[in-house]
């Protein structure tokens, strides 16, 4: 067991005292269980953590922005459909205004070439 790499012997009582997985940086979290030393895995720091919400707020945030803008814009268009048809219908109702003046002076003009052509033809 003390020429596995990784392990760190002691001398002494002739049985491994430690693992490590770097030899810049031992292990905290370790436990010896007679002959065998078990590292454990290490928690995870605060550094990962903060970057898991952090990412994790950005995809809630990112999603939120998103449906916020979609809802914005299905009000806008709903404004602008409900604006073209009132232009729509105030556009119908002045043409219809609009034809009915000109079906009237369409009517004047032929009572007036009736009565023209009635003065006419009593004086000729």
């Amino acid at each position: 067991m003390l020429q596995k790499p990784g392990i760190l012997p002691d001398i002494a009582e002739n049985k491994p005292s430690i693992t490590y997985a770097n030899t810049c940086f031992l292990p905290s979290n370790y436990t010896i269980y007679g002959n065998i030393t078990e590292a454990s895995e290490p928690l995870r720091t605060k550094k990962e953590v903060t970057l898991a919400a952090v990412v994790l707020i950005s995809v809630l945030i990112g999603t939120l922005v998103a449906s916020i803008i979609e809802t914005q814009m299905m009000l806008y268009n709903r404004m602008i459909n409900e604006k073209l048809e009132e232009l729509e219908s105030r556009f119908t109702l002045q043409f219809n205004q609009i034809e009915n003046q000109v079906s009237e002076l369409q009517t004047q003009q032929i009572k007036l070439i009736k009565v023209i052509a009635q003065k006419t033809t009593g004086k000729s």
